[in-house]
């Protein structure tokens, strides 16, 4: 599902929620945001990651290949550099990732449970303008069996 589709689902959940009287709604609301505000900054953390895993092999290739010049010494303090960050940047690139499918999960749980709940609003509101609407149907034919 794209992004572009998932914040329209988000737009039109969040008109629903706002015409629900109760809090409840609203507190689902609450626990969206914040699971997306979370989802957003591991997502940038991941591409954050990527790019000094990325930047990391480029200088680990860069010094392994052009630059011979070096003592022995330098070029391997250099290159243990940057492996030593390459490493790390892939640790924590998949510790993001993991966390960053956690999240997406949640976030579809919540969003169903919030329109399992709009649902269920709706269904009642259906209900009480059905019932209203027979009373009112019903109060006119009595008062035309009155006045005939």
């Amino acid at each position: 599902m794209t992004e572009h589709i998932r914040q329209k689902e988000n737009e039109s959940l969040a008109d629903c929620i706002r015409h629900d009287s109760t809090g409840e709604i609203h507190k689902h609301e609450e626990r969206i945001t914040s699971v997306e505000r979370e989802e957003r900054c591991l997502r940038r953390a991941v591409w954050l990651m990527s790019a000094l895993a990325g930047l990391a092999m480029v200088g680990f290739g860069y010094s392994l290949v052009l630059l011979e010049n070096l003592p022995p010494s330098q070029s391997r303090v250099i290159n243990h550099i940057f492996f030593v960050v390459g490493l790390a940047a892939l640790i924590s690139l998949l510790a993001f990732v993991g966390l960053w499918l956690i999240r997406r999960h949640e976030l579809g749980a919540r969003r169903e449970e919030c329109r399992r709940l709009v649902i269920k609003l709706l269904a009642a509101r259906q209900n009480a303008n059905d019932d209203r609407s027979r009373r009112c149907a019903n109060t006119g034919d009595d008062a035309r069996s009155l006045t005939a």
